[in-house]
């Protein structure tokens, strides 16, 4: 008798992931994408909501996952993991196959440290740090300090992980899911960010979270202009230098990246100019581009240096991505010249992460973490 597929394919998977019960090697979800060519959904949340008991095993199928994002083809469940070495892979499973993995023990499921939806009703969906366009994604972070359902944390240059603005007063801004509806806060730097709050600010079920329209590093940030344009919860805009309030990167074909969230389900829509924007969209909204084409992390501009004595480092920093991250000593030594003896220097970088621009800057002898 010839073997099941189940039975052959959880050899394979007991080969290349191992068993928990054997000592296997465990992981941290990062995020989850399913669909079929240039129609992919993201699916991060339907794939933590299946975590049971630092377990993750389930079939692939769209039930499953939310639903059909490429109606009569074969589709794909691309999986990106974090092992506990700090490593992050992409495992691609096809519709219809089993997915058994041994999920990391942080704090009783597989959300960085605990807060995740199975066992709380807080979830972050997307969290900002800083001022104007200089921002970091702070989303996972705040994820990792979720307790029993409650999230308490002083906002400051340390707990958010960097300073991407220096000498200039910040502050955190984000969107969550509580008790399954989705809701908006902004906290200024050295106060205090707690939720849920007794009075959360709900928004309705279309709100664009953050959405840029340009190309290389020159964007121009069209959040508020999108969410002014979202009628009956739904939006269907052209995208031209018109549409989006002038053109950020004049002779460059540009592109919208929009992150959105759906009736509590966060998604992310890229549209080239001349292209129309439709939400909420049958295909979910991925572009199908990560984890290849580049990476999700991508090193637009980096400089070294004090006042206008800076060295271009774009390249040197670029070098040291590994695995979508970076994580760098600042140092003249590492960032290769001095370009202004006896200054106190910076590194400012410019860098796309998950195709949306944002900015940091770390002091000579800090160390560059990204994202």
């Amino acid at each position: 008798m010839k073997p099941s597929r189940v039975l052959l394919l959880s050899v394979v998977l007991a080969a290349s992931v191992g068993w928990a019960q054997y000592g296997a090697p465990r992981y941290t979800v990062v995020r989850a994408a399913y669909g079929s060519g240039s129609s992919f959904r993201e699916v991060t949340s339907q794939v933590m909501a299946l975590i049971r008991n630092n377990q993750l095993s389930f079939q692939v199928t769209n039930a499953g996952l939310g639903g059909d994002p490429a109606p009569g083809r074969v589709k794909q469940l691309q999986l990106q993991v974090r092992s506990e070495r700090g490593d992050v892979q992409t495992m691609t499973f096809n519709e219809n196959d089993f997915v058994s993995l041994a999920i990391a023990n942080n704090g009783g499921n597989g959300w960085g440290g605990g807060g995740y939806p199975g066992a709380s009703d807080l979830r972050i969906l997307r969290a900002e740090y800083g001022v104007g366009e200089r921002l970091v994604d702070v989303t996972n972070r705040l994820n990792s300090q979720i307790r029993n359902g409650r999230l308490s944390l002083q906002v400051n240059n340390d707990t958010m992980g960097r300073d991407p603005a220096e000498d200039h007063r910040k502050q955190l801004t984000v969107w969550y899911l509580y008790n399954g509806r989705t809701a908006q806060i902004t906290v200024p730097e050295k106060s205090v960010i707690t939720l849920p709050t007794g009075n959360p600010s709900y928004l309705g079920n279309l709100r664009i979270m953050r959405a840029q329209y340009g190309a290389d590093y020159r964007f121009r940030d069209v959040t508020d202009l999108l969410n002014s344009r979202i009628a009956g919860d739904q939006l269907n805009l052209r995208i031209t230098n018109d549409s989006m309030g002038g053109d950020p990167a004049p002779d460059r074909r540009k592109i919208l990246t929009v992150s959105y969230v759906f009736n509590g389900q966060p998604g992310k829509l890229v549209v080239n100019e001349k292209d129309t924007l439709t939400l909420p969209g049958a295909g979910g909204g991925w572009n199908g581009s990560w984890p290849g084409g580049g990476g999700q992390l991508q090193i637009m501009r980096a400089r070294f240096g004090a006042g206008d004595r800076n060295a271009d480092v774009t390249g040197l920093v670029s070098s040291a991505v590994q695995n979508d991250t970076v994580n760098m000593q600042v140092t003249r030594q590492t960032m290769g010249s001095d370009p202004a003896p006896g200054q106190t220097k910076r590194l400012k970088v410019i860098y796309l992460w998950q195709g949306l621009r944002y900015e940091t800057n770390v002091p000579e002898g800090g160390a560059l973490t990204l994202p």
